[in-house]
């Protein structure tokens, strides 16, 4: 199948960035984070602008004349929206997969010919919904795009990925990255770099998940290559959530609101001032290093098929001893 030759990415982003200017959100598509709903007109597109550009230049430069794109979490349904928008003149296959497809939801994707299934993708979780198999095959892109940090046990889901794609097909996957900065910092002040329980499945059981853990760089790239997978790209980046808004129909890069001591102590203002200077010089040093970047994106390719793995990787155990002698059999390779 014929693969097309798009616009560089730069001129790509110019056009991009266009149809971020332009974009009509859904009615539920708007960032309800506290932090970032001060913003008015802030919508779920704005609020992962960069994000959903580095994965949308993933898939284009990869991109085939009739591809079949499967999104694992296609809710709010931006993606799907963004390739058809940007895309319009390629036969592209779109079909997302999900929990908590609203009737509305739906319809929506019905008009802009998105296909959706509705499955439990997490059945170790607390409280699964209702696990359908998934019987789509022969993909050539699959998109986990902050997905694998919500499930309580990823590799249903990234069995079922491989089921989906054919041979040598794409996953991209992005998620946080337990290393970053922030949490090592916070670390050095006595901080867990864990979620607060407040924000868990321990005060929230629904069709959306909160973030159940998050991984290293080593941590995907073992669980990818269990699931038949071979990684060919991995890129720690900056994220940028909530930093884009539109002001007078232009897109601008938010500004981060400066901390300000308040106490009339002098002693304690110095104080402050020091500190905040030894954080921003440590920060500043750290930014050197990739690792503690706040987000990761992988490409990977489908290698193997699940069946060819039976007996070739570690399997779920039930007793003890099947456990350890697991963990000693593939742990100390």
């Amino acid at each position: 199948m014929k693969k097309h030759v798009f616009e560089n990415d730069r001129d790509f982003y110019e056009r991009y960035k266009a149809y971020a200017q332009s974009y009509q959100p859904f009615e539920w598509d708007t960032a309800k984070n506290s932090n970032r709903a001060q913003y008015e007109g802030m919508n779920d597109l704005l609020d992962s602008f960069y994000r959903h550009y580095k994965v949308i230049c993933e898939v284009k430069n990869r991109l085939t004349e009739e591809a079949f794109i499967l999104d694992f979490g296609v809710f709010p349904g931006v993606l799907p929206n963004s390739f058809r928008k940007l895309f319009p003149e390629y036969k592209i296959k779109y079909c997302g997969i999900g929990l908590g497809l609203t009737p509305a939801f739906v319809k929506e994707m019905k008009n802009i010919n998105i296909s959706l299934f509705e499955t439990e993708l997490d059945p170790f979780y607390i409280k699964p919904k209702t696990v359908v198999p998934i019987d789509y095959r022969d993909a050539d892109f699959i998109l986990f795009l902050d997905i694998i940090e919500h499930l309580a046990n990823p590799i249903y889901a990234l069995d079922s990925a491989n089921r989906c794609l054919k041979k040598h097909g794409i996953l991209v996957l992005t998620t946080d990255n337990i290393t970053c900065k922030e949490n090592f910092i916070g670390m050095l002040m006595g901080k867990t770099p864990l979620l607060h329980p407040l924000e868990t499945h321990m005060f929230f059981i629904g069709d959306w998940r909160p973030h159940f853990r998050e991984y290293s760089k080593d941590d995907l790239i073992w669980l990818l290559n269990h699931c038949g997978f071979q990684v060919e790209k991995h890129e720690y980046f900056y994220r940028r959530q909530g930093e884009y808004c539109l002001v007078d129909g232009k897109l601008m890069r938010i500004k981060k609101k400066k901390n300000k001591y308040t106490g009339k102590n002098i002693f304690k203002k110095i104080r402050w001032h020091v500190w905040k200077l030894g954080i921003q010089l440590l920060m500043g040093l750290m930014g050197f290093f990739p690792h503690f970047r706040n987000h990761q994106l992988l490409v990977a390719r489908k290698i193997n098929e699940i069946d060819e793995l039976q007996g070739k990787r570690p399997e779920l155990q039930h007793t003890l001893d099947g456990w350890n002698n697991i963990r000693q059999m593939y742990l100390n390779k």
